[in-house]
């Protein structure tokens, strides 16, 4: 059983240690070990972030209504031949006893015995919790209850059809803990319901909000000029791109240096600066000799892939943001536009409102996901919410425990069991008895070691969040995904330790071995997409090791594990894909195979299996 700081035997040094110990990084089993070993008080923090204190709960039992009407008869009887005189405690006993007996609620330490639970709170449980046991039931196999009412009074009742009454007892007596505490609490399944009902005004209301919050801060973006910075920076991105490809070109006419060579870099920078349908039909509109044809026939069919391409992409361009990129004095106007952009980009994270629209947007996910676990398609499961209730999950911890000595609690943690196996990621209610969705966020980002729910947010993730658009240079894109996606998705990976073994970890280690300079925003363009080819078949080699016939063993501990990284997780699947757009179409058999097969079908595979939207 777990009591808290209320209770009269809780360990203050092991708290105090357990702190410590945390302040310092050491995990909860390592806590759990150290303050059980030290102090024979195991400490741990339960769903709600409090501290708790497991005891002992070897021979404790709830008297049964035959024994207290036998004990009443004969107290009865003694008092019949040596009749008490006023007060005596002999007939509060009998009057207990008799009262228990006929079903009605006396101080529970008369009928429960547990000394290690009455040492903690002698007044509050033992005096002030009323109990009734074996009290006929309504038929809806409800076992017990614990019921606090609203001048104090606290009553637990054991149901006669409770098929094991201690171990009710066990569950509503740490029921009545968590009152005593404040911890949090548990539910009923007609309680769920309302929940449920509940969570979709809750969700309907903060999805409002949140559209409100992001025309606002897409209003402060373009007060700030943001738009029109990433514009300039698209548009400087682009003209470098076709300065790049004419040099191609220019090289060939005079050097005479074979444009196949470089066939890779110069269908990449094509597919960089145009619109991918665009870009496929000037393509394949192009009569592309065989290889074994001459090589002034192949270098032509480039020069005039070149030629048309530059000549697209400067018609999509606008002539007066090109004429103010071509009108710089600086020697590299795109690191110009990325300073001034970062500069923007700073103001706006800094900013309450954003922050505020973090929160908010933190807290729809997490409606979100308790939606999809407990109202999918509007089916609502109250069940299933009210097992997975904080409190609920922790009162049966209590009973699935109550047999073990105080060595094997120790040994075995209480998160190691098979109930919070289950329920993993309990459900916390507020004070009114609503799911507390807030904190349920804020739950979420410390288990996923986000930190921060803005601290590693680039421009683009905040025109993307407020509703501009993100740019989509390869360059760029290779950038985003190591400092931004895998950065913090990693983090996560490594708090989490044994447990995250997959699909993302095997796909970020594929991008994480790409060498430094490949991988850098600031990286020349050209080396980037030589990397390309490999890319393509690192990232599918890692994903189709990871995906077994494109399909992922989704066992209990592989939900936990996408449900606490779900933020990260979930830029997976379309990252993939896009790294394959920009591989797409190599004359050679792996561009092929990515761009018909992996790509595609990867993409949809992840999302298929983990329920995602596409990010990119």
């Amino acid at each position: 059983m777990f009591i808290g700081k209320a209770a009269k035997t809780f360990q203050e040094k092991a708290v105090d240690l357990a702190k410590n110990m945390e302040s310092e990084g050491l995990n909860r089993d390592d806590i759990w070990k150290a303050t059980g070993e030290q102090f024979e008080a195991p400490m741990m923090r339960g769903a709600d972030g409090e501290w708790r204190q497991e005891i002992s709960d070897l021979g404790a039992n709830l008297m049964n209504r035959e024994t207290a009407s036998t004990m009443a008869d004969d107290l009865s009887a003694e008092m019949s031949k040596n009749p008490p005189l006023v007060g005596d405690k002999s007939i509060a006993d009998w009057q207990a006893l008799d009262d228990y007996a006929h079903g009605d609620a006396v101080n529970t330490a008369r009928v429960y015995r547990h000394p290690d639970l009455l040492d903690a709170y002698p007044e509050k449980i033992g005096e002030d919790v009323g109990t009734a046991g074996y009290v006929r039931g309504q038929g809806d196999g409800v076992q017990g209850s614990y019921q606090s009412g609203p001048f104090g009074q606290k009553r637990i009742t054991v149901y006669d059809g409770a098929q094991e009454p201690d171990s009710t007892m066990h569950h509503e007596v740490q029921h009545a803990i968590q009152d005593i505490e404040r911890w949090a609490s548990g539910s009923s399944p007609a309680s769920a319901q309302r929940q449920i009902e509940q969570l979709r005004t809750k969700k309907k209301n903060l999805a409002g909000s949140y559209d409100n919050a992001k025309k606002w801060m897409a209003s402060q973006a373009r007060s700030l000029g943001m738009d029109r910075k990433m514009a300039l920076r698209s548009h400087a991105r682009q003209l470098k791109e076709i300065d790049r490809l004419r040099g191609y070109l220019k090289s060939h006419y005079y050097n005479g240096s074979k444009l196949t060579d470089k066939r890779r870099l110069i269908l990449g920078s094509g597919q960089s600066i145009l619109d991918p349908n665009i870009e496929h039909r000037m393509r394949t509109g192009i009569s592309w000799p065989k290889r074994h044809r001459p090589q002034s026939e192949r270098d032509a069919a480039y020069a005039e892939y070149i030629e048309r391409a530059t000549e697209e992409a400067e018609k999509q361009l606008d002539p007066d943001m090109v004429a103010e990129v071509r009108g710089e004095t600086v020697k590299d106007p795109l690191k110009k536009y990325d300073r001034q952009i970062d500069a923007i980009t700073k103001k706006l994270r800094d900013s309450e409102d954003f922050q505020e629209m973090e929160r908010i947007k933190s807290t729809l996910d997490a409606a979100d996901e308790l939606q999809s676990r407990y109202d999918p398609d509007g089916i609502s499961k109250p069940y299933d919410l009210y097992r997975d209730t904080a409190g609920e999950v922790e009162s049966r911890v209590t009973q699935e425990r109550r047999f073990m000595d105080m060595g094997e609690r120790i040994e075995l943690p209480p998160w190691r069991g098979a109930t919070m196996q289950k329920s993993p990621r309990p459900v916390l209610m507020d004070s009114q008895g609503n799911i507390d969705v807030r904190r349920m966020a804020a739950g979420s980002a410390a288990v996923a070691g986000a930190g921060s729910a803005s601290a590693s947010l680039t421009d683009d993730d905040i025109m993307a969040e407020i509703g501009g658009e993100k740019s989509t240079g390869i360059g760029d894109f290779f950038g985003y995904i190591k400092n931004n996606v895998l950065d913090d998705y990693l983090g996560g990976v490594q708090r989490r330790g044994q447990q995250l073994v997959g699909l993302g970890q095997l796909a970020g280690n594929a991008l994480l071995s790409f060498p430094e300079e490949v991988l850098s925003e600031s990286a020349d363009l050209s080396a980037t997409l030589a990397y390309g080819a490999e890319a393509g078949d690192r990232m599918n080699a890692a994903v189709r090791q990871s995906l077994p016939g494109l399909q992922i063993p989704m066992d209990e501990n592989a939900r936990v594990f996408v449900q606490d990284v779900m933020p990260h997780i979930k830029r997976l699947p379309d990252a993939v894909q896009h790294v394959g757009g920009f591989v797409a179409n190599m004359p050679n058999e792996v561009g092929d195979y990515w761009s018909s097969e992996a790509s595609p079908r990867t993409g949809e595979a992840l999302r298929s299996a983990l329920n995602l939207q596409p990010f990119f």
